[in-house]
């Protein structure tokens, strides 16, 4: 990360110059001790990822840079300051400040907002990659893409998903669509950085490409479709653990993709021992579609290795 320091007092950027060095958070590829030093083409041509900027500096106040600004940086903006008056707060935040953070303010606190920053724009960042990518592809490179270069993946995720009983078309291409959106994301980010809100947002956009489509509209029907499809699993899966409680399907299943607390529930449910609702067998969809997708890589290990062998 490149990070632009503008501060008025010399022992303010020097402190932050060390926070960001002995946190190795990234480089500082410039400072300045007024506002008038702080540009959009300077920022971009020093490729700046994070701006730190005092409120009051002379010449032009922190307020006047983001109005010049105009949320036309692409990075992220910091603003440190004393005064905590309820309208520069608002103002800030409206012209695309991400922190308001009052002074004094701890070496570690700071360091944790830089931290929280930091993770943010790289998320950001790979979502607007992704979705760069998708706006790439032409409706029928992105079908020949889905259908060829993960068809090995998607072909073990079905034949699992089939297992677990989920066998109806719209309900696999759902978990799928998901799974492939986690291998995208492996590579650039942390998974767990990134909501399953998200996660449903690229998944759509990833299907329906340049397709225009209501994304929170889909995105809570395509949650409800993955939830009752989960819920599906687990009954399927409670129903092998009565028919055959030793099965090594059943000692699987129950415990990779579910609490086997929620399994021994849903057993007894089906059984008609527990009537209660309040009781029900409940779901995680974390844990399912992790496992799932943990699985899934498993089982290609172990396909591309008897491959080998033969």
């Amino acid at each position: 990360m490149n990070f632009f320091i503008a501060d008025d007092s010399e022992v303010a950027r020097e402190t932050l110059i060390n926070i960001i060095d002995q946190g190795q958070f990234g480089d500082i590829v410039g400072e300045t001790s007024n506002g008038s030093g702080v540009t959009l083409s300077s920022l971009v041509e020093l490729k700046v990822d994070i701006l730190i900027m005092e409120l009051l500096m002379p010449n032009k106040s922190g307020i006047e840079v983001l109005e010049e600004l105009n949320k036309q940086f692409p990075g992220k903006i910091i603003l440190f300051s004393r005064i905590e008056h309820k309208k520069f707060v608002e103002k800030a935040y409206q012209l695309g400040a991400e922190y308001y953070v009052l002074k004094p303010v701890s070496l570690i606190e700071t360091s944790h907002i830089i931290r929280k920053v930091m993770k943010n724009y790289q998320l950001e960042k790979t979502i607007h990659n992704f979705r760069k990518s998708l706006q790439l592809l032409d409706d029928t490179q992105f079908d020949h893409s889905y259908e060829m270069s993960t068809f090995s993946f998607n072909d073990v995720a079905k034949d699992l998903l089939m297992d677990l009983g989920i066998v109806e078309e719209n309900a696999c291409r759902d978990f799928i669509d998901l799974l492939n959106v986690l291998l995208q994301l492996e590579k650039e980010v942390r998974t767990e950085d990134v909501t399953f809100k998200q996660i449903y947002q690229m998944a759509i956009e990833r299907r329906h490409c340049l397709d225009h489509v209501d994304v929170e509209k889909e995105r809570k029907a395509y949650e409800q479709r993955v939830r009752r499809a989960i819920h599906n699993a687990l009954e399927n899966t409670a129903s092998l653990g009565l028919s055959d409680f030793t099965s090594s399907t059943f000692e699987r299943y129950s415990t990779k993709f579910f609490d086997f607390s929620q399994v021994r529930a849903k057993m007894i449910e089906l059984e008609g021992k527990n009537m209660n609702k309040k009781y029900q067998a409940k779901i995680n969809i974390k844990k399912f579609i992790s496992a799932l997708l943990a699985m899934v890589k498993q089982e290609l290990t172990l396909r591309s290795q008897s491959r080998n062998k033969e």
